[in-house]
């Protein structure tokens, strides 16, 4: 029912009631002065139970106008179980139920978002585990077949089943990394984290990596101690050194800076290395993007980047990157200075 309708209907049925309300008054007491008691009661009966029916009209019209469009709600709402949830739209005549449809659409907009997310995790998680399991089942097949029976070419394929089954390995970590780093609502500890330390930890951890194509790591902190939760700290550091050996040039360099400024710790991680187009540093952080094919090759998981970016975010802080194709990249953390 249009809304301009359903007032006029209440405005008359309101008009209807006074005025019956006002001429049950006089007839009531021109009869009870005159004490003609015998017509007065059968009146006043009459005159009530027009006025009940003219309020079960006028509620039943206040239902339709209102519940209807409820009700349509509800059964459009019930498409959110079925993953094809759509955007709601009303009529002008319902336009007081706008905000609760734009809430709606709000949350439909999220959870169509998150069953996007969802897919392209699942999808891109099977292809990554995938390949591994390929060499790994290609390899097992020929030594069981026995046509491998040179010592050196067994022990090389044994190799390379280690070698997929630890990428498998750390694939399901950082898998299960993220998800944590997700979904966990732990209060995070923060305490008294020596960076200098750490980095050398780091550094020392990756040595034999840049050692094999002559990169040199260069440390440069200027503070030692900050307040930080060491296991996040850690995986920021990590990620971001380890992507800039990986994807640097033959004799290149990776920077790391630590400095405090003002009420912040600001963290660089800079390299001589490949570079990336503007388009892929905008997506740089999602999960499994890698800028191009070849990178799959360099044994990565393609979800350290967006375990750095969600670590960041548990620290209240911040990661962003400046490179340019050919000439390098830059990671820049921004960390608020915390007390005990």
């Amino acid at each position: 029912m249009k809304k301009k309708h359903f007032s006029l209907i209440l405005i008359v049925g309101l008009s209807v009631m006074l005025l019956l309300s006002i001429g049950a008054g006089f007839l009531v007491g021109y009869f009870f002065v005159r004490g003609m008691w015998a017509v007065s009661v059968p009146v006043f009966i009459a005159l009530a139970i027009l006025l009940t029916i003219v309020l079960v009209i006028i509620r039943e019209k206040y239902n339709y106008a209102m519940l209807v469009p409820l009700a349509r709600l509800k059964v459009r709402l019930r498409t959110i179980n079925t993953g094809q949830f759509e955007k709601i739209s009303i009529s002008k005549e319902n336009a007081e139920m706008l905000p609760i449809v734009n809430e709606i659409n709000e949350i439909a907009e999220n959870i169509n978002a998150l069953n996007k997310v969802r897919s392209e995790f699942f999808a891109n998680a099977s292809h990554e585990l995938n390949t591994p399991l390929t060499y790994i089942s290609g390899y097992a097949e020929l030594m069981e077949q026995g046509i491998l029976v040179d010592k050196n070419k067994i022990v090389e394929c044994g190799s390379k089943i280690r070698e997929q089954a630890g990428r498998m390995e750390g694939l399901i970590s950082d898998m299960l990394k993220l998800s944590k780093l997700e979904n966990s609502q732990a209060e995070i500890v923060f305490d008294e984290v020596n960076i200098k330390e750490l980095l050398g930890y780091i550094v020392e951890t990756l040595k034999m990596q840049a050692l094999k194509r002559n990169i040199r790591v260069n440390v440069y902190c200027y503070q030692d101690i900050i307040i930080s939760n060491e296991d996040l700290l850690k995986d920021i550091l990590l990620n971001l050194v380890q992507n800039g050996v990986k994807y640097n040039k033959e004799n290149g360099s990776v920077n790391i800076i630590v400095k405090r400024i003002k009420k912040q710790i600001e963290i660089t991680v800079a390299d001589t290395g490949l570079g990336m187009s503007k388009e892929d540093s905008l997506r740089i952080f999602e999960r499994f993007y890698r800028v191009d094919k070849s990178r799959s090759d360099k044994g990565g998981t393609g979800l350290g980047l967006a375990i750095a970016k969600h670590s960041a975010m548990k620290l209240d802080g911040t990661i962003t990157i400046e490179s340019k194709l050919g000439e390098g990249t830059k990671f820049t953390v921004i960390l608020p200075e915390k007390q005990l």
